[in-house]
């Protein structure tokens, strides 16, 4: 390498790579600066590198090619000889080769004579025990209970405990606090509606009427996630100071008892074509009071049962034939 351009923050470390590329001192180079750095605006706009062409001295190449061709021609001089020495090595080496091979085949005939004339016993298999036969489950009992536990797996703790003997009416002040609780937040929604209200034992079941399907749209939410959120609210303020456990169920311009009846059929089809087809069915993911009703629906279906599969929110109801 006869020169060299290099690119750096400053000048000087600029010269200092170029010596290290060259293998050169400074005495043995010529520097030619073609771009002096630039700092830039604040240090951090416009910023430039130097770039510096630095060139090794004619008497410094000449030294240096005359330095190659001596090693050049000694490095030949002394392959010459280091050739003529393998050479003569490497037929020694192949007579010793040739010689080892030879020995080594009439030794590997005398092992193959010995293993084809004398082949080992192989050792009897140990006669396992037997194992005692359990007796069969009931598969229909199971299938059942697999079922039944699908069912309670998606009611929530609050639904378990709120089956009780407690019972709630109009003029109870959880039922008024209830109310007048869902009625302020659908306002504060900006939404205009009635409510529909009754009791079932522990049960508050509110029905909020809307003219406007942009508002049923906005309460529903898809596939019922602000109605679910809303009744949870109104559940959690409901029995913030309550000893037991009261159940608010919200509906809206009877949006879940459409559901249901649609949901059911979907489970209808879906079981018949498990038993048609032998394979497993999946439904889409659920919410648990949807997976729940398709559970309870085929409870007592005497060729399907189902189980839920999967974490939320995608956890999903598999129906299967018996």
């Amino acid at each position: 390498m006869r020169s060299t351009v290099v690119s750096a923050k400053t000048v000087e470390e600029c010269v200092n790579k170029a010596l290290d590329k060259l293998q050169a001192n400074r005495n043995e180079v010529n520097i030619e600066v073609i771009n002096e750095a630039k700092q830039g605006f604040l240090g951090l706009f416009g910023a430039k590198d130097a770039v510096v062409r630095v060139s090794l001295k004619d008497d410094v190449k000449e030294k240096g090619t005359d330095d190659f061709v001596k090693n050049i021609l000694n490095s030949d001089s002394d392959s010459v000889e280091t050739e003529k020495k393998e050479d003569t090595k490497v037929i020694k080496d192949k007579k010793i080769v040739e010689e080892v091979e030879e020995t080594k085949s009439t030794e590997d005939d005398k092992e193959e004579i010995v293993e084809k004339s004398v082949k080992p016993e192989k050792p009897a298999k140990p006669v396992e025990p037997t194992k005692p036969v359990e007796p069969a489950k009931p598969v229909e009992a199971e299938e059942a209970k697999e079922t039944e536990e699908a069912v309670k797996s998606e009611e929530t703790e609050e639904e378990q405990e709120a089956e009780s003997d407690v019972t709630i009416d109009r003029n109870d002040e959880l039922f008024i606090t209830s109310k007048n609780f869902l009625k302020q937040m659908i306002e504060d929604m900006g939404i205009d509606c009635d409510i529909e209200s009754r009791t079932e034992g522990n049960m508050i079941k509110f029905n909020i009427m809307c003219s406007e399907e942009s508002d049923i749209g906005i309460i529903i939410g898809k596939r019922g996630e602000t109605l679910d959120s809303l009744q949870y609210i109104v559940n959690l303020v409901t029995n913030r100071n309550s000893d037991t456990y009261i159940r608010v169920i919200l509906d809206c311009n009877q949006y879940r008892s459409k559901r249901e009846r649609s949901l059911q059929k979907l489970a209808r089809r879906l079981a018949d074509k498990a038993i048609q087809t032998g394979r497993d069915i999946k439904l889409e993911p659920m919410n648990p009071y949807e997976r729940r009703i398709i559970h309870t629906y085929l409870q007592n279906d005497e060729k399907v049962n189902t189980f839920s599969q999967g974490n939320e929110p995608n956890r999903r109801v598999i129906i299967k034939r018996k």
